[in-house]
């Protein structure tokens, strides 16, 4: 008798420790999938949330007493192989050689660094020019929002428009693709969140095309776009159109859209680093005169500025063309943009409410700041008063 309810005392301890186990299995996996045991590991072993410059106003960098502050090392402009990019190498000068317009002229040590990708050069803007990154760059307003997340640290500000994609890029398909319908099921090459990326929703949008219907490749930038037609790798890639015109010269290929039909679609704006406006206000205003000098005295110096830029990319074809296709914009276009004097075909806030709204649409982007937020149109506003 005792020995069978021993037995049975013994099977019910099993049973006990076994549905015990079970029940702490369950428990773990539960709180595993919502999260809590994550917060709970970092409760008890992890490191804490990392402060981030971006956590504090920029306004914590500026100087004392209203002093004016110069940066003690040269200031870094990033770009990427674009029109405007031809005229700032020219201006930066040369670091042993030629001075350049922006040290002859206004006094300040300016280095202009090209970047493969807007990629790279969102990158290099979050880092700053402290540890060898950049500190103001030049991107298309798509990189800059639809990278927005990457370029937090940075706590970027809009200074003033740089020019339009007025046919610098464009979408080209291979032989037996002629029309934007023809779309569907096709392999297509884009440089992600560059001006490609966005003429090429546009010309979705204009042949009634989802996303889904095509086969998207992320390019590594809108200069390997010929690369990518050469090697079959793709059917259709956006790239710019003077490094894409003699593939389709040589293999028949087709032109199927460009931001020459939408020269508002595509703007490219000048950034800087919120710190460094903070902390530099007399630098930035300086570097933004040299570019109003430049756009205003473009024919005495353009030789000598493509001659600078074919010294230093000779592989790339066509310079004269690139800045006819996105030249520098004027002080009165640039009043216009941002809606302080006269009135634009495409407003900054109007590209910027558009170009957000697309995100949070078809890449559930988090919500963006205001488009005041985005700005510091202080030197821009004074350079005004000054012309």
């Amino acid at each position: 008798m005792s020995t069978g309810f021993s037995s049975k005392r013994l099977r019910f301890g099993h049973g006990f420790i076994l549905g015990l186990l079970f029940s702490l299995a369950l428990g773990i996996a539960l709180l595993s999938h919502f999260g809590f045991g994550e917060r709970l590991r970092q409760r008890i072993w992890g490191q804490g949330p990392l402060v981030e410059a971006a956590d504090f106003p920029v306004g914590a960098t500026s100087p004392a007493y209203e002093r004016t502050s110069m940066v003690l090392r040269p200031t870094y402009i990033g770009t990427t192989v674009r029109g405007y990019a031809i005229p700032l190498l020219w201006a930066a000068g040369e670091e042993e050689g030629e001075e350049g317009l922006w040290r002859e002229s206004f006094a300040v040590e300016v280095r202009v660094r090209v970047f493969a990708s807007s990629a790279e050069l969102s990158k290099a803007l979050a880092q700053g020019g402290d540890n060898g990154g950049v500190d103001m760059a030049i991107l298309s307003m798509p990189t800059l929002l639809l990278g927005a997340p990457g370029l937090k640290p940075a706590v970027p500000r809009v200074l003033m428009l740089m020019g339009w994609s007025r046919g610098q890029d464009v979408l080209v398909g291979t032989q037996g693709v002629h029309h934007p319908v023809q779309l569907r099921n096709k392999r297509v090459a884009v440089e992600m969140w560059g001006p490609g990326h966005h003429l090429l929703l546009w010309t979705l949008s204009r042949a009634g095309l989802r996303l889904s219907e095509i086969e998207l490749l992320a390019l590594p930038s809108a200069v390997e776009a010929g690369a990518f037609l050469e090697k079959g790798e793709a059917d259709v890639v956006a790239g710019l159109y003077g490094e894409l015109l003699p593939w389709v010269q040589q293999n028949k290929g087709e032109f199927l859209d460009s931001t020459a039909d939408v020269p508002h679609l595509v703007a490219s704006v000048m950034v800087a680093r919120g710190s460094f406006v903070a902390r530099y206000p007399e630098v930035v205003l300086r570097v933004l005169r040299g570019v109003f000098e430049l756009e205003q005295n473009m024919g005495r110096h353009r030789r000598r500025m493509l001659k600078n830029f074919k010294q230093k990319y000779p592989r790339l074809q066509g310079p004269e063309q690139l800045m006819q296709e996105e030249p520098l914009a004027s002080m009165e276009e640039n009043l216009a943009f941002f809606g302080l004097y006269g009135q634009a075909a495409v407003g900054y806030a109007e590209l910027y409410q558009s170009t957000m709204a697309l995100a949070s649409k078809l890449y559930e982007r988090p919500p963006a700041p205001r488009v005041e937020e985005s700005l510091e149109l202080a030197p821009l506003k004074r350079l005004a008063k000054l012309q």
